[in-house]
């Protein structure tokens, strides 16, 4: 199998592309992870803290070396670990290149647990398991979204509700969300509110959440909610928007708001959501929603810092019933 050598440079793989560089390439894929820190490049031996070497056909980190014991005795380190030990692809007996495909597909608005079946021949389990741990990764990105609007950038603010429901029109959740997306820009920050005992609508629940996401110095444009009535005092410039306005005079509207929150309501009415799982699914759409031009490569970005080398994140073994080229951890 021939490889290239695979570097991240903010890297743009379309999904037919992806699909053709590593389609039953495990040595591209793994440098490929490599290079998005989701893989270590090197492994210090824990016994004599020197650079291991790695076997490309185990895929382990061995040391080897000779230390002395005793006068003029030496014993040879058997120190080894995993290339995949803490990381995403820990106990993982399916080719890594097959996981580089579900993300891939995963990361598309128009995925199905049907071509997963049929063209990566992950059996059903498998295939509902790696949506949960891609979701994993998606949800972190998620509750740690990086802050948006400063000084002079217009952030416009809301918190909506909406119901979801069965194809039968029976109501399954209430959901709510708290949205801000920047008018020039449209970076935005969008959070589920369903803590128990959480008032989506009170100061005491959307003040932390503007304090967190959005910038001081920013200016927030919102309705005249009570909750944002003391916004002025915490270091922001606050406009109310009324409907009985004209905002092509006073430039204070919620346009841009109001159709990304069209979108995700569309987006909800999609058959098939269990209401338990909606974060996962709207974790999903966000992210695919704010990456839209390399999805593929931020996800593997967001999983190297959730997934670290050696970390804590253990995972029982993940088996396909239909596949027969293993990997030896």
């Amino acid at each position: 199998m021939a490889t290239v050598e695979i570097t991240c440079n903010e890297c743009e793989y379309s999904y037919y592309l992806f699909i053709s560089m590593f389609y039953t390439n495990t040595p591209n894929f793994l440098d490929y992870l490599r290079a998005h820190g989701v893989l270590p490049t090197g492994v210090l031996c824990e016994k004599c803290e020197l650079p291991c070497t790695l076997r490309q056909e185990t895929n382990m980190f061995y040391c080897g070396r000779y230390v002395a014991v005793q006068k003029q005795k030496r014993k040879q380190c058997n120190y080894s670990v995993s290339l995949f030990k803490g990381t995403f692809l820990e106990n993982v007996r399916v080719p890594p290149w097959k996981i580089g495909l579900f993300v891939n597909h995963f990361l598309q608005t128009f995925w199905d647990h049907e071509t997963v079946y049929r063209c990566i021949h992950f059996s059903s389990k498998t295939s509902v398991d790696w949506r949960t741990y891609c979701s994993e990764v998606t949800h972190n990105w998620m509750c740690n979204q990086e802050p948006i609007g400063g000084p002079k950038i217009s952030v416009e603010i809301d918190a909506t509700f909406f119901v979801k429901r069965n194809p039968r029109g029976r109501q399954l959740s209430d959901v709510w969300l708290f949205c801000g997306i920047e008018r020039e820009s449209k970076k935005k920050i969008i959070i589920p509110l369903h803590k128990e005992g959480q008032d989506p609508q009170s100061a005491e629940t959307l003040l932390p959440l503007i304090k967190q996401y959005i910038r001081i110095g920013s200016i927030i444009i919102s309705d005249d909610c009570t909750a944002y009535k003391t916004l002025s005092t915490e270091g922001y410039v606050h406009k109310v928007f009324s409907h009985n306005a004209n905002f092509e005079d006073s430039g204070i509207h919620k346009q841009t708001i109001e159709k990304q929150l069209r979108k995700i309501k569309k987006w909800s009415k999609r058959v098939g959501m269990r209401s338990e799982n909606f974060d996962q699914y709207f974790s999903q759409y966000l992210f695919i929603d704010t990456f839209t031009e390399n999805p593929v490569h931020q996800f593997f970005l967001e999983t190297g810092k959730l997934y670290r080398p050696h970390g804590s994140h253990p995972r029982p073994p993940v088996y396909d019933s239909d596949e027969v080229d293993s990997l030896a951890h």
